[in-house]
Parts: C-alpha cells; structure tokens; sequence
C-alpha cells in the first residue's frame, strides 16, 4: 500500500502567493521561512540547521540560500495556489484536502460588523 503525507506548518510561510497585497498589502514581503533562516545566520553566524525538514524537501520548494535544494527521499513538492481570494489558514487547508472554496466571497468583517450584531443580538446574545 503506498501511503501519502502531507506536512503543513502554519505560519512557516515560503513566499507570497501570486495575489499578494491584493487584499492584504503587508502579504507582498511574506516568506516566514526566508525571513527566519536570513534572522538566523545574521544572529547565529551560519545556518539554520533544518534536516528533517531538508530531507523533506523544504529546499525544493523553497530556493533560500541556506537550504539543501537535494534529498534523497522520494519526495514531490510543489506550490498551490488558493482556491479562493485572501489568505485564510482554515480554509486553507481544507483546500488541500479537496473543499470547493472556488465561490467563497471575501468581505470584511468591519465592513459588516451592523448586519452580524444585528444577527447575534436576534438570536439571544449580548
């Protein structure tokens, strides 16, 4: 039986999506992992040692410097763009298990904030 994993580290981001800064300008610079492995070597003077996740391929996916961009474990890797607008770690990843996120409209909840006090203070809440 061959067996699939899949790892999913929140808030280890590799880079912006194509759409960054659309809905959320300050997502134009994202890479949490580059900018942590830079932070790294900057403070400790060398590399951050990631082998595990350098054996899983980190280094395929993302092209830092500082990661091997080989492994021997039969790995694939790849990016995928969201199924829907934004950024949302939720919905995310039920997005790689296979949800339809495709006609998901973003709206702001500030924008909103009357219509959704309206509907908790109607059904009981303060």
């Amino acid at each position: 039986m061959s067996k699939t994993v899949i790892v999913v580290i929140d808030g280890f981001g590799i880079g912006a999506m194509p759409d960054a800064g659309a809905l959320r300008p300050g997502d134009i610079a994202a890479d949490t992992c580059g900018h942590i492995l830079d932070r790294c070597r900057e403070k400790l003077g060398r590399p951050l040692r990631l082998p595990s996740l350098g054996a899983l391929g980190l280094g395929l996916i993302h092209g830092h410097r500082d990661l091997v961009r080989t492994t021997r474990l039969p790995v694939a890797v790849g990016r995928a763009a969201l199924g829907y607008p934004g950024a949302d770690t939720y919905a995310g990843h039920q997005t790689m298990m296979g949800a339809d996120f495709s006609k998901v409209t973003v709206a702001r909840l500030g924008e909103h904030l009357d219509e959704v006090r309206a509907a908790l203070e109607a059904a009981g809440h303060r």
